[in-house]
């Protein structure tokens, strides 16, 4: 597979997130400070997966907050992270060769072995420069870092027009009980806020619903890829989604004429 004991440093550190490790450290631990309550129906239940936005800290922060502190206390040690490209087109699924990944908090080792395992699948396909200029996966690593004592990375960026079923039929195998997934996904982009929460709580009850169908129609979503992946998943798996939390960004900057929606859940 030709990997080089290379580790891919960050993209966005000092744009969506701060650069400087002990700011970033207060920044997010600020978000888990200010958290709401957990809903019942995710308390002391295995999490199996979750959906977190992929925005500036300052939009979302508090989403991402909402859906993580579901996590610490169990024992992952393996991350599958899955989000959308914003800069380069392609039909597969991408994987990474680096060795390991970094941000501010630390350096992530990637799962290698189970990357060379992707290599079997023709829905699978090695683009490193996918990741080169993508914000969707790095956004979540310093929040799994700070959750998470330790863990080992796989992270896929999807293309367009995926066979999602299959896609899961071969992810699924991986799912240990100490395996979570996490798709990266914002919600409605650019509308007004009252619009934006109307298409959101359609999307919300859709994704809820776990009905493919309508989850490929009525979901608006820049991480849809990733959100049907993990449909097919829990389908496969019996999971529950569980809606989390929900803003916009008009909620943080006050400007409600075109504003982007964060929404954040728990699968179960």
């Amino acid at each position: 597979m030709g990997l080089t004991n290379t580790i891919r440093n960050p993209n966005v550190a000092g744009s969506f997130y701060e650069k400087d490790s002990q700011i970033l450290q207060k920044t997010i631990a600020s978000f888990f400070e200010n958290i709401k309550i957990a809903p019942k129906n995710v308390n002391n239940k295995p999490i199996r997966a979750i959906i977190s936005p992929h925005a500036g800290y300052m939009y979302c922060g508090s989403v991402m907050a909402s859906v993580y502190q579901l996590l610490p206390g169990k024992p992952y040690d393996r991350v599958i992270l899955i989000g959308p490209s914003h800069s380069v087109g392609f039909q597969t699924v991408a994987f990474d060769t680096a060795d390991a990944w970094k941000t501010p908090l630390g350096i992530t080792p990637l799962d290698i072995k189970t990357n060379e395992g992707f290599l079997f699948h023709e829905e699978f396909d090695i683009l490193p420069r996918v990741f080169d200029k993508e914000h969707s996966l790095e956004v979540q690593l310093p929040f799994l870092q700070t959750v998470l004592p330790s863990f080992s990375l796989i992270p896929l960026c999807t293309g367009q027009d995926l066979p999602h079923k299959k896609i899961a039929e071969v992810i699924s195998p991986l799912l240990t009980d100490t395996t979570v997934v996490v798709v990266s996904s914002d919600f409605s982009h650019y509308h007004t806020q009252t619009e934006a929460h109307a298409l959101d709580q359609l999307s919300i009850r859709t994704i809820c619903s776990k009905k493919s169908p309508e989850i490929d129609a009525g979901v608006d979503a820049c991480g849809l890829e990733g959100i049907k992946i993990l449909n097919d998943l829990a389908l496969l798996n019996t999971w529950n989604p569980v809606f989390v939390d929900y803003q916009t960004s008009g909620d943080i900057t006050g400007d409600t004429s075109a504003v982007v929606g964060y929404a954040g859940f728990a699968y179960v």
